[in-house]
């Protein structure tokens, strides 16, 4: 199982990728599913994160530990509501996460595949 679902080359996925849209986008659920935690880089305040926000719902849908590195997400009500934690530099990311990793307390949570997945895609 993949540790962290990393969201920055999204972009560079969907142009390199010879999957079709559909497969593209049930990729990546798929990695989400499959990963505990997930790291979205929301640094551009100018950017549309349209992708990266509907995957960081799916994450905290899921139960997923969901860690944003962005200096302005903390003002965007729904991205403070979907993260586990928004942190502004991406080295404070990776020791969140390495923190989540070796903690004793962090425990996968158990899913119910039944109720979530696989996504109904048409």
């Amino acid at each position: 199982t993949r540790a962290i679902r990393n969201m920055f080359d999204i972009s560079i996925e969907f142009i390199d990728s010879e999957l079709g849209l559909n497969e593209k986008v049930h990729a990546d659920l798929a990695d989400i599913w499959q990963s505990d935690i997930v790291l979205a880089n929301f640094v551009n305040p100018c950017a549309q994160y349209i992708g990266t926000s509907i995957e960081i719902a799916y994450a905290r849908m899921w139960h997923k530990k969901v860690i944003i590195w962005s200096q302005w997400a903390q003002e965007h009500p729904f991205l403070v509501y979907h993260a586990t934690i928004i942190l502004p530099t991406l080295e404070e990311c990776i020791a969140y996460a390495r923190h989540l990793i070796y903690n004793e307390e962090f425990k996968r949570l158990e899913k119910n595949p039944i109720e979530f997945w696989p996504p109904i895609i048409k």
